[in-house]
């Protein structure tokens, strides 16, 4: 069976940017994060899924300084497999929301970058 685990519009202030005070001001985004594993069965053990708290802790952790969210996007993706390595994982996901940008006179309400990734090809 496939199970999907996911965190939802974690709301995290990032140094992340183009412009240079975009990094210095650090910008807030929205991240959403779903990973799909396979498991035989469910035991009730929490040893045999993936734990919310380190799926938050994982997103807060990379959070560093970029120019592009979709640079940060491939690094939570890339060690979402080194770190949940008790489970079979089959993808990830990621989409991170942009409200603000710095371009003058802009009419757009948000900016997504979405990334998906499979594991097991």
């Amino acid at each position: 069976m496939l199970i999907q685990v996911s965190v939802n519009e974690l709301d995290l202030q990032i140094p992340v940017g183009w412009f240079k005070e975009e990094r210095i001001v650090k910008t807030r985004v929205l991240v959403s994060f779903h990973l799909e594993y396979r498991s035989k069965e469910i035991d009730d053990e929490l040893l045999n899924t993936i734990d919310y708290s380190e799926m938050h802790q994982l997103l807060k952790d990379c959070a560093v300084e970029y120019k592009l969210l979709e640079t940060y996007g491939e690094v939570v993706l890339k060690a979402a497999k080194e770190k949940f390595t008790s489970v079979q994982l089959v993808s990830g996901v990621i989409e991170i929301t942009k409200s603000q940008i710095l371009e003058e006179n802009s009419k757009s309400k948000s900016q997504v970058v979405k990334i998906s990734k499979k594991y097991d090809e």
